[in-house]
């Protein structure tokens, strides 16, 4: 991983990870993505440092949730935002929000749609954070 990024996306399937980096840069092409494809890999990267602003959680890294609510406890961690992006039909546990995560959206099918909602959700927590 890079140095410095502003977006981290943690989701087993390339091809769903490149999908919600390619809606982020095409809404926001300043912002520095990096994908990790699995929730290990991303929770060494968080705790090796630095931090991104914003972690999208995919489907695959449902089961970790609580992990990385752990983890966003620790004072840090404060500024990270946890946001899980999945199909209605996944598995969301409805202790997800004390465990840390900060919002739960559905994955829409279209592309219209999920550039859209991607939009919304880098609007809402990245700039929500740069006025804080």
């Amino acid at each position: 991983m890079t140095k410095d990024y502003d977006v981290l996306i943690i989701d087993g399937s390339s091809h769903e990870a490149a999908l919600a980096a390619s809606a982020i840069m095409l809404h926001e092409p300043s912002l520095r993505v990096q994908i990790a494809e699995t929730a290990q890999a991303a929770l060494r990267a968080l705790e090796a440092g630095p931090h991104p602003r914003l972690v999208i959680l995919g489907r695959d890294a449902l089961a970790h949730a609580a992990e990385f609510g752990t983890l966003l406890r620790n004072r840090r961690f404060a500024a990270l935002r946890l946001i899980v992006l999945a199909p209605i039909d996944a598995q969301v546990s409805p202790d997800s929000n004390r465990a840390g995560v900060h919002a739960i959206y559905e994955r829409p099918e279209g592309w219209p749609q999920y550039r859209d909602l991607m939009a919304g959700i880098i609007a809402r927590w990245l700039k929500k954070r740069e006025q804080s």
